[in-house]
């Protein structure tokens, strides 16, 4: 039987990515001040105060949003070598916000970000090579690329290494192992690889069946 796959932005048979999100407000938040000081410690040449105001015209806090400012700001940080901002662009070229979608662009940023040490970015690489999005599908790539992101703490890497174990994608299907990858995952809180572990238990795929 097919493993289970993520379901991701309506799309089936997708690994799930990364986004690049800020947390929800909380009460008493104030993005209007924290703009300002933002803009003070972006004009003093602070790297992560350019990050953060990408980050709050892209998701229009105390902002109209504005995808061209964003990008602007993440391309200020990013030239100063911030790794956030390198996966952040990616993000805008592959999801087509504020420009054309373009995978190859995204990959660009998402190669500069993994080299930088971002998991995340590794995590994007792994799903275009997983998937075939913009590169020729390459499942040892993948897996190369989504062990690297493990290593580095990004659960969704350590589902998706499941994915490929359990499917026999560029490896010898292996339940076992696509196994020990789920709990890793599960125990990093994604729910995907809960809802995958409880799948093999009722299936028995690599377990008794429970």
């Amino acid at each position: 039987m097919l493993g289970r796959i993520v379901v991701v932005a309506g799309l089936l048979f997708a690994p799930l990515p990364a986004l690049a999100v800020e947390t929800a407000p909380t009460e008493g938040q104030d993005y209007a001040a924290a703009k300002g000081w933002y803009e003070k410690a972006a004009a003093a040449g602070d790297a992560t105060a350019m990050h953060k105001l990408g980050l709050l015209y892209e998701e229009g806090q105390g902002v109209a949003q504005d995808y061209a400012a964003a990008r602007g700001w993440y391309e200020k940080a990013a030239a100063k070598g911030l790794a956030e901002s390198m996966y952040n662009l990616g993000i805008l070229d592959e999801f087509g916000r504020g420009v054309a979608q373009d995978y190859a662009a995204a990959k660009g940023w998402y190669d500069k970000a993994a080299a930088a040490g971002d998991a995340d970015a590794m995590q994007k690489l792994g799903y275009f090579y997983d998937v075939g999005q913009g590169v020729p599908q390459d499942y040892a790539t993948a897996r190369g690329w989504y062990e690297k992101a493990a290593a580095g703490g990004s659960a969704s890497a350590m589902n998706n290494l499941g994915v490929l174990y359990e499917n026999g994608q560029g490896v010898k299907q292996d339940y076992a192992r696509a196994k020990t990858w789920y709990e890793k995952a599960a125990a990093a809180g994604n729910a995907q690889s809960m809802y995958n572990l409880g799948a093999l238990y009722e299936n028995g795929q690599g377990v008794k069946k429970d």
